[in-house]
């Protein structure tokens, strides 16, 4: 089993931009549905993004002041290398698009298309400035 990302990595980079981030600007995180679901292929990948998450928390208070807004977003089941052994079984791969507020399974043609958040599902923590979307609802910017 590889360990799957470096929970340290979103910190410093956060940390170097910090202060060249626009009052009113937008800090957005990618975690994954493994932070809520039991992952034992993925243990570290899992820790990795839940490390993310509390960042995202913690950081909110702290840029909230200049309005910038620090979010953790879980865009759904999509097609990597990661998840490619059990997407290709057809019960797996239906039971991940029937999640998927558009019935199908992400793919790379998503990354190249700029999107926007539409729906907000939950919302979690104290933090105001905090919002973790349990699914991201994505429409093309025209």
């Amino acid at each position: 089993m590889q360990p799957r990302g470096r929970p340290e990595a979103p910190f410093f980079l956060i940390q170097a931009v910090a202060d060249h981030i626009r009052d009113n600007g937008r800090i957005i995180n990618v975690s994954t549905g493994f932070t809520r679901v039991a992952a034992p292929t993925h243990p570290a990948y899992a820790a990795s993004k839940g490390a993310l998450e509390t960042l995202t928390l913690a950081l909110a208070p702290e840029f909230g002041a200049r309005g910038i807004t620090v979010n953790a977003v879980m865009p759904g089941v999509t097609e990597t290398d990661m998840n490619a052994a059990w997407i290709t079984i057809p019960q797996a791969r239906a039971g991940a698009q029937a999640m998927s507020v558009f019935s199908r399974i992400g793919g790379d043609y998503d990354e190249r298309r700029p999107t926007r958040p539409n729906v907000e599902i939950s919302r979690l923590g104290g933090a105001p400035n905090m919002r973790v979307y349990s699914r991201l609802n994505c429409e093309a910017l025209s």
